[in-house]
């Protein structure tokens, strides 16, 4: 799952798996004392707006691959994107934001992202979770305080 490469890439960490070391004093810490907590963009799909939902979750991909220097494109790449990446790099050379866009494919955004209807969304809230990521900080969704509130106490009920 590219949350370990992530995680690898920003943090040093490497996860307890495949073969990674993970033993107490990692890093020069107490085991329990280091805790994953990814930034995590939830797109929750319910049938009336999915493709403005894709993309808007392809939006902070297109950002980080087009116009955050070269760390986060070659760190794509390199944990399998290298298409999307240079197809969407490509497109914005040219300066066409939906091409750009597009290229972005739907595998790469399930991979990154959490995306789509709100039970799943709590599967695969968990499914991270059992993959390390301890604590996830999901993004305040948009809307008054009222919506937002409902938003995230569903998440709650999923998650």
């Amino acid at each position: 799952m590219l949350i370990y490469h992530l995680f690898s890439h920003t943090t040093g960490w490497r996860g307890c798996q495949n073969g990674w070391p993970c033993e107490p004093g990692w890093g020069g810490r107490p085991a329990d004392s280091v805790t994953i907590a990814p930034f995590t963009n939830v797109y929750v799909t319910d049938g009336s707006n999915d493709e403005a939902m894709w993309q808007a979750a392809r939006q902070p991909l297109f950002h980080y691959i087009n116009r955050m220097g070269d760390f986060y494109w070659n760190m794509l790449a390199d944990n399998g994107f290298e298409a999307e990446v240079l197809g969407s790099r490509a497109a914005w050379g040219d300066r066409d934001r939906d091409g750009a866009m597009q290229a972005i494919s739907d595998d790469m955004v399930r991979e990154i992202e959490v995306i789509g209807p709100l039970e799943s969304v709590g599967e695969q809230l968990a499914e991270r979770a059992a993959s390390g990521a301890e604590l996830q900080m999901v993004q305040m969704p948009r809307g008054s305080a009222a919506e937002a509130g409902a938003r995230l106490e569903a998440l709650l009920r999923v998650g």
